[in-house]
């Protein structure tokens, strides 16, 4: 249980900064961590999110420069690792200012965008505070741990991991449940799945009279146009009269997602 940490920089010096500083910020506030890549180059960091088979404790963060003088930057690079990785922190530590917008442009919902030279005092805040969020996401995780809901569907009845529940859709008299593998259908009403989730979930919130959305797989909230974005790209309408007590509800659960509005 912890957190696996990624660095990423053209420059070995800057590496040796980094990782120092970190291991320094881990050790002496006893926190849940490790570094368990540290490099200059980008494929490699690009193999590990291929290859990591995600432990449901575990979380990865990903520190990563901006400009690596490769054939790729660090915004093509954190670009591949959301895809891979969608759930991950990304910690930009870069020279490049400039650079900043961009993130918001690419959509990459990054955790933090320190500037070089880091000041330790910053980058040991900013690792302090995104260990508090981890630790607020355990306690969410554990309390919505191996649920499941029963969905009739056609003439079988489907036991469902509500933590592979995207979001559900209400569409004229069914349901349709998309999860992480597929969708279901089941003429059970909106209402009565919303009862059996707020029964064992605390990560479920109903946005709209039409859509259920697992907070913890949203990617991008919208609140000026009233949309959120999931982890698979999928758009869900917030209703008006919703948005004041959902944005509270995100709060609450504390989760880095990009934000509008």
């Amino acid at each position: 249980m912890g957190i696996n940490y990624i660095i990423c920089d053209d420059q070995q010096s800057a590496i040796n900064i980094v990782t120092g500083n970190l291991n320094k910020i881990i050790s002496s506030n006893n926190l849940p961590g490790k570094i368990v890549l540290a490099t200059k180059n980008a494929n490699e960091v690009i193999k590990y999110a291929k290859d990591y088979e995600s432990d449901t404790y575990d979380i990865n963060v990903y520190l990563l420069d901006v400009d690596l003088n490769a054939n790729r930057n660090g915004l093509e690079l954190a670009k591949q690792v959301r895809k891979m990785d969608p759930l991950a922190y990304i910690i930009f530590v870069t020279a490049h200012l400039e650079y900043g917008m961009l993130v918001f442009k690419y959509k990459l919902r990054a955790y933090e965008y320190l500037l070089k030279p880091v000041d330790y005092s910053d980058f040991r805040r900013c690792i302090i505070t995104l260990n508090e969020d981890y630790l607020k996401l355990l306690n969410s995780i554990e309390n919505n741990k191996q649920s499941f809901l029963n969905v009739i569907s056609g003439y079988r009845e489907y036991k469902v991991n509500t933590n592979d529940i995207l979001y559900i859709e209400a569409k004229g008299p069914k349901a349709i449940i998309h999860t992480i593998n597929n969708n279901l259908e089941t003429y059970m009403g909106l209402g009565t799945i919303e009862e059996l989730l707020n029964s064992t979930k605390v990560n479920f919130y109903r946005i709209h009279k039409t859509f259920i959305v697992n907070i913890l797989h949203i990617e991008q909230v919208n609140f000026s146009q009233q949309y959120v974005k999931m982890i698979n790209g999928d758009i869900c309408i917030i209703s008006r009269n919703r948005k004041n007590e959902f944005k509270q509800v995100l709060n609450n659960v504390n989760l880095k997602v990009s934000y509008n509005g």
